[in-house]
């Protein structure tokens, strides 16, 4: 276990349930009920749908919604000194460092110093409900900046570009879109319902983990029937292909984590993805 700076230290551990129900309270208890859970949250799925089906399921809805001539040029043109210097400008000072504790403030002194390091540290938030269950939890990824440098290049150039293809009903983590929009037109047709259909009934979806269980495979497919040009598609896939992570348990780091699967809460290209 190793120990981390002091600012990352963020939620104590004092006890956790494990897969059988019994509470622990030693710190290499805790530390092994997490790496369990998210090695099994993080997994590749049990079955993955034949490619046939998938051409059949995303054709149809990725048919009128291609990605212009003109945004695949920019999607996949080389990477620019002024997209890195704008990053590193944007980037928050206050951001807590990855791995590698680099922090942005070195980054602003001497921006052409940087390499790209795929290591991470998952930061548990706790949500609601008791305390001592993993599922309550929420994993938000601590990136070394250098990474998180090369995913807001590739963020800023695909928000230039989303609205084109998304439905227009998403309104989260997309530029000049608001999600009050969607809330205010919710009420609306509650409004409307009242009048018209006071028989009528509203369903809220909630995907459980669902940052965290994207099949790395699915997600690549995506992209490629949006028409993502493939030099966009191969970063994407280097950015997630073997990645690592130890997660903060009380000031110090569990054991490796691999994330066969999930997109990244605390990435700027997650949302986007």
């Amino acid at each position: 276990m190793s120990p981390v700076p002091s600012p990352l230290k963020k939620t104590i551990f004092k006890e956790m349930e494990n897969s059988a129900g019994n509470l622990v309270t030693t710190h290499n208890g805790i530390s092994d009920v997490l790496v369990d859970y998210y090695s099994d949250l993080f997994a590749p799925p049990l079955t993955r749908p034949e490619d046939d089906d998938l051409s059949a399921f995303l054709g149809p809805l990725t048919k009128d919604k291609q990605l212009s001539d003109r945004a695949k040029v920019e999607l996949a043109a080389p990477l620019r000194a002024n997209e890195f210097y704008h990053a590193i400008r944007k980037s928050s000072s206050n951001s807590a460092p990855g791995p590698n504790a680099l922090p942005f403030e070195v980054l602003k002194l001497a921006p052409h110093k940087w390499s790209l390091v795929l290591e991470l540290t998952l930061v548990l938030l706790h949500k609601k409900g008791p305390k001592s269950l993993a599922k309550n939890y929420r994993p938000i990824s601590l990136l070394n900046v250098d990474v998180k440098i090369l995913t807001s290049i590739l963020a800023y150039r695909l928000q230039r570009h989303i609205r084109n293809i998304n439905h227009y009903d998403q309104q989260g983590f997309i530029r000049r879109s608001n999600i009050q929009t969607n809330i205010q037109r919710l009420d609306d047709m509650m409004q409307f319902i009242k009048l018209h259909s006071p028989s009528s009934m509203v369903a809220l979806l909630d995907f459980e983990k669902a940052f965290d269980r994207v099949d790395h495979s699915y997600l690549l497919t995506v992209l490629r029937h949006y028409g993502f040009p493939q030099v966009f598609v191969d970063m994407v896939h280097v950015l997630y292909s073997d990645r690592r992570s130890k997660i903060l348990v009380n000031g110090h780091l569990s054991k490796s984590v691999r994330l066969h699967r999930g997109v990244l809460q605390g990435d700027p290209l997650s949302p986007l993805l």
